[in-house]
C-alpha cells in the first residue's frame, strides 16, 4: 500500500529570526499574472508622480551676508567648508554644515570675479578684472573636455582634441548664462544664469533636466557642486547663498535597506517607461515663472521661424542652401 503525503522544507516558509522579513511565495509564470505590464506601468505612473511630490529642492540660505557674493571656491582638503568672493572686495569663509562664517578679511578694493584654493587648500587667490568674463569649467573625469557659459543663452561643450566645432550645445536659459561648474563624477553639471534660474544638465542631453528659482532669487552669478556631488551653492545678486540638492527628489538622512532598495526599484520603473507619453510628460513638466516661460516660447517661435524661412527659400526659390547642423551654426571662426 502507498502512502502519500506533503514534505515541506521549513527554511522556505519561516524565518530565521523574530527581526526577520516574513517569506511571501511568488509564482513568476506569466500564465497567472497575464498583466504584469499594465501593472509595471501603473507603477512607473505613481513612481514619476511620488518623484515629483517629492521634489523640494531648497535646503536653505547661508544668513549673515550683507554683499553679493560673486564667487564660490569649496575646500578640497574639509568636507563642507568654502570661500566666497564678495562685490566689496572682502573674502568670506563659511561653514556650510553649520551655515556660519568663519573668518573674513578685506582683500580688495573691488568686486572680486575670481577665486581658488591650492592643491592642499592652504592658500587662496583672488582675482580682480575690470572686464566682463563668462566661466567656463573642466570635466574633472575627461581632461580635454570643458563646458563654456556664453553670452547668447547657451552653453557649449568642447574637446580640445577637436576644436572645429562644439561637441554639443546646451538650449533653455532665456538669458545670459553666468557660470558654469561640473559634478565631481563628470556626468552633469550646474549652471546659473542672468535669467533668475539654475538648470541641471546631464552631458549626454542637450535639455536640462531640472530647474531651480524662487521668488525673491535675483539672477544667479556663481554655481558650484559640492565635493561629495549631493549638493549645490547658488550667489545670487540679492545678496544671498542659497544650498539646493543636487536632485530635488532625493531624501537626505539614513535609508534603510528596504527603503533603499524600493527607491531603486521606483528608479528602474521610471527609467524603463521615461519615453511613454504620460510618464514622460510629468518626468519632464515644470512650473516656471511667467517671464521665463515667456521668454522660452518667444525663443521657440523664432527658431521656428528661422526654419520654416529656410525650407520656403528651398521649396519656392530653388536655392541649394545647406542644411548646417545646430553646433555648426555657432563657430564663426576658427584659429590656430
Amino acid at each position: 500500500m502507498k502512502v502519500r503525503m506533503l514534505s515541506r522544507n521549513p527554511s522556505e516558509y519561516r524565518r530565521e529570526t523574530s527581526d526577520d522579513v516574513f517569506k511571501i511565495p511568488r509564482n513568476y509564470s506569466q500564465e497567472e499574472h497575464p498583466f504584469a505590464s499594465e501593472r509595471e506601468y501603473v507603477r512607473a505612473m505613481n513612481a514619476a508622480k511620488i518623484q515629483r511630490i517629492m521634489a523640494k529642492p531648497f535646503i536653505g540660505a547661508l544668513e549673515g551676508t550683507t554683499e553679493r557674493m560673486t564667487s564660490i571656491s569649496l575646500n578640497s582638503e574639509t568636507l563642507g567648508l568654502a570661500v566666497f568672493g564678495t562685490a566689496d572686495g572682502k573674502i568670506q569663509y563659511w561653514d556650510i554644515a553649520l551655515r556660519k562664517r568663519i573668518f573674513e578679511t578685506q582683500a580688495h578694493g573691488s568686486e572680486i570675479r575670481g577665486i581658488c584654493h591650492t592643491n592642499k587648500s592652504r592658500f587662496m587667490y583672488t582675482v580682480k578684472m575690470d572686464l566682463k568674463l563668462n566661466s567656463f569649467s573642466w570635466n574633472p573625469m575627461e581632461p580635454f573636455i570643458f563646458t563654456a557659459a556664453s553670452e547668447d543663452y547657451n552653453v557649449y561643450t568642447y574637446d580640445t582634441r577637436y576644436f572645429k566645432f562644439p561637441r554639443r550645445v546646451y538650449r533653455g536659459h532665456t538669458n545670459a548664462v553666468l557660470d558654469v561648474d561640473y559634478s565631481p563624477s563628470g556626468r552633469e553639471f550646474v549652471t546659473g544664469s542672468y535669467d533668475s534660474t539654475v538648470r541641471l544638465w546631464d552631458c549626454n542631453r542637450a535639455e536640462s533636466f531640472d530647474v531651480y528659482h524662487s521668488r525673491r532669487m535675483k539672477r544667479v552669478l556663481s554655481v558650484r557642486f559640492t565635493l561629495d556631488t549631493k549638493f549645490i551653492l547658488t550667489s545670487s545678486s540679492d545678496q544671498n547663498v542659497r544650498v539646493w540638492k543636487a536632485h530635488a527628489s532625493e531624501k537626505i538622512g539614513p535609508v534603510q535597506p528596504r527603503e533603499k532598495s524600493s527607491i531603486n526599484a521606483a528608479d528602474a520603473l521610471r527609467d524603463k517607461f521615461r519615453d511613454h507619453p504620460e510618464v514622460k510628460k510629468i518626468l519632464k513638466r515644470r512650473h516656471l515663472p511667467k517671464s521665463i516661460y515667456a521668454a522660452s516660447h518667444e525663443h521657440a517661435i523664432i527658431r521656428s521661424k528661422l526654419r520654416r524661412k529656410e525650407r520656403n527659400i528651398r521649396v519656392f526659390n530653388k536655392k541649394d542652401i545647406p542644411f548646417v547642423p545646430e553646433k555648426d551654426k555657432h563657430t564663426v571662426a576658427q584659429y590656430k
